[in-house]
């Protein structure tokens, strides 16, 4: 589980959602080389998020740092539960587009 700085089991710490590593920890890592976090900053960090999801899908590569799922993990929080769900998407996208076609 990851560390929030609050005890195991604390009350402050119920109905908080984290993410495992991997992606989003990279995300996170990436915030911490910004000079300052000023809105600007986190909203360039952002976009850039966006365009390398947008390029793993359109060049139907998966996403780094993100293991397969076969369901989406609740327990996390909302954007690592939105990257899985995307991960999911793009291996069948994959999985579609590499197995033949019926009827061809």
């Amino acid at each position: 589980p990851e560390s929030t700085g609050l005890p195991q089991g604390s009350d402050e710490r119920k109905g908080w959602a984290g993410a495992p590593e991997g992606l989003m920890m990279s995300l996170v890592l990436q915030m911490q080389n910004l000079p300052s976090l000023s809105l600007s900053s986190l909203a360039l960090l952002w976009s850039e998020f966006v365009k390398e999801l947008r390029f793993h899908w359109e060049s139907s590569t998966p996403l780094p740092r993100t293991p397969p799922v076969s369901h989406i993990d609740l327990q996390h929080c909302l954007v690592h539960q939105k990257i899985q769900l995307i991960s999911f998407c793009l291996l069948r996208k994959i999985a579609l587009s590499s197995s033949p076609q019926k009827g061809q």
